[in-house]
């Protein structure tokens, strides 16, 4: 995670599909999907507004979905090219039950 003066954080992951087979690789709030081959690797970046919630990622047998957090912006790399990403900023989202 990086730490910016202007308030906002940085996190950076990096994914490998070491399964037998292709992953379906899922951005939310978006319900934008790409195709994770076998042996590929995903860089993805999210970058947001370091007070609010934390970044999520959903693990299963056949896919991997990676939440956003309220203003946070999305990118997706493979071997240094844009997978897929948003300039548009993740809406905010309501309290879930463990806040209320």
């Amino acid at each position: 995670m990086t730490r910016t003066p202007h308030g906002y954080r940085t996190h950076w992951l990096r994914l490998t599909n070491n399964s037998p087979s292709d992953v379906v690789f899922r951005i939310e709030p978006w319900a934008s999907e790409a195709t994770m081959p076998v042996g590929a690797t995903f860089v993805v970046a999210i970058m947001g507004p370091a007070e609010g919630d934390i970044l999520e990622v959903e693990l299963r047998d056949r896919d991997i979905t990676v939440y956003g957090w309220s203003g946070s912006t999305i990118a997706v790399h493979r071997d240094r090219k844009l997978v897929m990403g948003w300039d548009l900023p993740v809406p905010e989202t309501p309290p879930r039950k463990a806040e209320l």
